[in-house]
């Protein structure tokens, strides 16, 4: 069963989704633009496994608090360490995060004194993307006050052009998308001017990722990595690995971006292996 509660971390308020069960404390960061919905497939599945487990939008996506004006980084990262410290005081943490979130969970476990058991970084942002991600929100895209003035009709927007992008984005296969979840996504590009912001936020993002690396011994680390990311490639994981060659890497041949989305099952399983109960 999942239940859903709010509470506040670092000054963000914010949704958290929880499952009740034994073995350490697993907490669940969803990637750019998502939410925790992302994972309540994974929840599902851990809660048939006994197993506990929390995620939680992070501010400025889903229900949570907007963020400051400013970097987005040093806030998402103050936010994840008064999470993880919260959490780690009545359970070891095992620190889980897709893409974005990937980033932000490498990026604690490397800090010192975190109270991190281990962590599972996925899809992770920041160690290189697709030539197409470069060029639509990466340093050659267009200002976003240029994309703001470009007409963009709601129809399109809503096409199934638009709507087979997004599924190919988040699966790897775009007919075994859920249609709730893309339209979720589908729905910010119906305005122009969030067509913009996305793209500002997006393009800011990149570069703080990409300026912004910490160093660091890691906690147990296992590595996932979807064969058919449409954004990412697995390189960039290989990667990760390489730099921190005690931990464990999984290539998932039939998942994309989100496999979670995919194939949640398998998700908890791994997470579930890599964080015994004991």
């Amino acid at each position: 069963m999942i239940t859903e509660s709010r509470t506040d971390y670092a000054g963000f308020n914010t949704r958290i989704l929880r499952c009740d069960g034994d073995g350490p404390s697993i907490v669940l960061l969803h990637g750019i633009f998502d939410s925790a919905d992302t994972w309540k497939g994974v929840l599902s599945a851990l809660a048939h496994r006994g197993r506990r487990a929390i995620a939680v939008d992070l501010p400025g996506y889903g229900d949570a608090d907007p963020r400051a004006p400013g970097p987005a980084l040093p806030q998402l990262d103050a936010f994840v360490a008064e999470l993880v410290t919260s959490q780690a005081q009545t359970k070891p943490v095992v620190l889980v995060g897709n893409s974005l979130g990937g980033a932000l969970a490498v990026r604690a476990a490397l800090t010192e004194d975190m109270p991190i058991h281990s962590v599972i970084p996925i899809d992770v942002a920041g160690l290189g993307y697709r030539p197409w991600i470069e060029a639509t929100i990466g340093r050659y895209s267009p200002p976003a006050t240029l994309l703001s003035r470009i007409p963009y009709p709601r129809r399109v927007a809503r096409s199934r052009a638009a709507t087979k992008l997004v599924s190919r984005s988040l699966y790897a296969h775009a007919a075994n998308a859920d249609p709730t979840v893309v339209a979720r996504f589908v729905q910010r590009a119906s305005d122009p001017r969030e067509i913009a912001l996305v793209a500002a936020e997006g393009r800011a993002m990149l570069r703080e990722l990409h300026t912004s690396r910490p160093t660091g011994d890691s906690p147990p680390m296992l590595i996932l990595h979807g064969r058919r990311d449409f954004l990412i490639p697995p390189s960039g994981s290989e990667r990760l690995h390489r730099r921190y060659p005690e931990s464990e890497l999984a290539i998932l041949e039939h998942c994309g971006h989100c496999p979670q989305l995919d194939d949640p099952g398998l998700i908890a399983d791994l997470i579930a292996n890599f964080s015994p109960r004991e």
